[in-house]
């Protein structure tokens, strides 16, 4: 089962910039990884996502410099470049308390 990316991004984008801050964007994506998992993405699935998700936050960052949400997507971007160089990232996604 692929993920519809531009549905997820409409999803999470508005939550992502009105978030309080690095922890609150971890959550965001954190839960939005969560629900992918509970509704059988394949693990090659997200992590494609999340390539394209960090992809897409760059180039937010670019376009959105002057503003004051550009913070949240810096913030969205290290945390999936984590997940993204993490080889036990569903397990420690599985893990992680909210």
């Amino acid at each position: 089962m692929s993920i519809d990316f531009e549905k997820q991004v409409s999803k999470i984008i508005p939550l992502i910039e009105s978030a309080d801050g690095y922890l609150d964007c971890e959550k965001l994506i954190i839960n939005n990884i969560r629900e992918q998992l509970a509704n059988g993405v394949t693990n090659p699935d997200v992590e494609g996502y999340l390539k394209k998700l960090h992809h897409y936050f760059d180039q937010q960052i670019i376009k959105k410099q002057s503003t004051a949400g550009c913070i949240n997507y810096g913030y969205a971007a290290g945390f999936v470049n984590t997940l993204i160089t993490t080889p036990y990232w569903r397990s420690w996604i599985n893990a992680t308390k909210l």
